[in-house]
């Protein structure tokens, strides 16, 4: 049995992990898209982990 990842962490085919982020219904009119993902650059949960909590505290900031 794997490890289940949280639900904004994807893998590719590849290994790499991924952060998805869903846009909310309000603002789609803003995007192209209604999914954003972002590579992590690296396959380690724990180190994706830490860049994910980063990334969404940066994103807080604003």
């Amino acid at each position: 049995m794997g490890i289940k990842l949280p639900s904004n962490l994807h893998r590719n085919r590849h290994g790499v992990l991924y952060f998805r982020l869903n846009i909310p219904k309000d603002l789609h009119g803003y995007f192209e898209t209604k999914v954003i993902y972002r590579s992590l650059r690296t396959s380690s949960i724990r180190l994706a982990t830490d860049a994910v909590q980063t990334m969404v505290l940066a994103r807080a900031q604003f």
